[in-house]
């Protein structure tokens, strides 16, 4: 089990950018709060629950023990505790795992990168699931590896379920969210750019920050790309992994991605 770091405040976080608003500035890091904060939105609870009832469909109910690869924040795990005797979750970024720490019950959360083919959780488990758009951020090789850490970590029978965004019209839509609390705004836009040589898209996103009870204010950007597979590929990568049973299910009620089910 990590020893997760303590956890900035949005106040931190605000102050962060405007210290420094041309360093490196992400959800993964120092915006790690507002990335928490995000994961409470009516909708974001709406996409867990649905998250549950696919895995309802796929993963047997004597299954006891259960993986959350790339669990971020921690915003689906206080589900599977309440239907998985045992939950790990992994992710690769500290920061976030102080958030996941805070919203898990008898979770326990691992500091690892499961594109790390060295990774060693020290169990297998009966389902391992990914179902926020991880795939999204790895390269052809990133992807083999993280299946073969998966399978390495599954049980003979287990099921791994993840979802793969096969169509850029997943995240096609501009956002623009507004974050106030401790004396600070923080104005989140996102502009969505095509990126047909990766292939897929760009998120790029500006950030700006109001010291509402001074004069201080400050912009800075980051930029994420978002990872298109065709299904073929997955399947290939699965099949080199070690996955010798593999279903994929399109209506998955989040347009752009399939749901992929794979099992040894």
């Amino acid at each position: 089990m990590t020893h997760a770091r303590p956890t900035r405040t949005f106040a931190e976080a605000c102050e962060s950018v405007l210290r420094e608003p041309d360093g490196e500035h992400s959800l993964y890091t120092t915006l790690a709060p507002l990335y928490d904060r995000m994961v409470l939105d009516a909708e974001e609870q709406d996409d867990y629950e649905r998250h549950l009832r696919t895995l309802a469909r796929h993963v047997p109910q004597t299954a006891e023990t259960v993986l959350d690869v790339g669990c971020g924040v921690g915003g689906f795990l206080p589900f599977l505790e309440a239907r998985f005797q045992h939950v790990v979750g992994v992710d690769a970024h500290a920061e976030l795992l102080g958030f996941a720490a805070r919203r898990a019950g008898h979770a326990m959360l691992v500091d690892g990168d499961v594109t790390d083919t060295d990774c060693a959780l020290g169990r297998h488990f009966d389902a391992v699931v990914s179902l926020d758009s991880l795939t999204a951020r790895f390269t052809d090789e990133e992807l083999l590896a993280c299946f073969q850490t998966v399978r390495e970590h599954l049980e003979p029978d287990g099921v791994f379920v993840f979802d793969v965004v096969v169509d850029p019209v997943a995240v096609a839509e501009d956002a623009v969210g507004v974050y106030t609390g401790e004396g600070y705004r923080l104005e989140r836009a996102v502009d969505v750019a095509p990126k047909p040589a990766l292939p897929g898209v760009e998120l790029r996103v500006d950030y700006r920050v109001t010291d509402i009870g001074g004069d201080r204010r400050a912009t800075t950007k980051e930029c994420i790309s978002v990872r298109t597979f065709d299904v073929e590929t997955v399947e290939s990568a699965l099949s080199t992994a070690g996955f010798g049973r593999v279903a994929v299910e399109r209506d998955t009620g989040d347009e752009g991605t399939v749901v992929v089910v794979a099992q040894p």
